[in-house]
């Protein structure tokens, strides 16, 4: 006998309403999650930068501290033959800091002198240290050039004397001195654009 009742089928399934409200939760938190991200990636390159900055400071006061502490009295000349101090600066100018040190190895016994001469300078925001290839030079003057530290708006130093005064330059001018005559100390001074001004006195040689 036939039935008289028919089986009614639903199909469940999403409401537009409920479409647009899942996409909608979903598109909040996609741009909280990249906002998330996007903050982590410039902390992380602010972080690098920072660690690079600090890096490049130690650098240039290692280069500092090494030529400094093995400073030696001993004059050079010029490529124009012009006799030039032991160690030599001034506060004027981009003249920087130039010495002469001792203490370079020499693993293969090459015929050449242990000595050399350094000079840190300014080219414009730029602290550069250049090693001349020769002590004593003849004619045009070739230099290792080596960039420590940019940013740097100003490169300052003071000399402690052998009557514990400081001075604003090198060599002092005072009768009996000698051009060949080390300070006690040096006082380094950078004023970096972004680090402020970093002071560092680094004593010489059996001070």
């Amino acid at each position: 006998m036939p039935s008289n009742f028919t089986t009614k089928k639903f199909t469940s399934g999403f409401t537009l309403l409920e479409v647009l409200v899942a996409v909608s939760i979903f598109s909040i938190m996609s741009i909280v999650a990249l906002t998330g991200i996007k903050t982590i990636i410039d902390s992380q390159e602010t972080t690098n930068k920072v660690a690079a900055r600090i890096k490049s400071l130690q650098n240039t006061f290692f280069y500092f501290n090494q030529d400094l502490r093995y400073a030696i009295a001993r004059d050079i000349r010029d490529e124009f033959g012009d006799s030039q101090a032991a160690m030599q600066a001034g506060n004027a100018g981009p003249q920087g800091l130039a010495l002469t040190r001792i203490g370079i190895g020499n693993p293969k016994g090459s015929k050449r002198s242990s000595m050399i001469r350094v000079r840190y300078w300014l080219s414009e925001d730029k602290l550069i240290r250049s090693r001349y290839k020769t002590l004593d030079r003849a004619g045009e003057a070739e230099t290792l050039d080596r960039l420590l530290i940019d940013n740097i708006d100003e490169l300052e130093f003071r000399f402690l004397d052998e009557g514990n005064e400081w001075q604003a330059s090198w060599p002092k001018i005072i009768p009996g001195a000698t051009s060949a005559t080390l300070p006690k100390a040096v006082e380094v001074n950078l004023t970096h654009q972004e680090m402020g001004t970093i002071r560092r006195i680094i004593p010489l040689a059996g001070y």
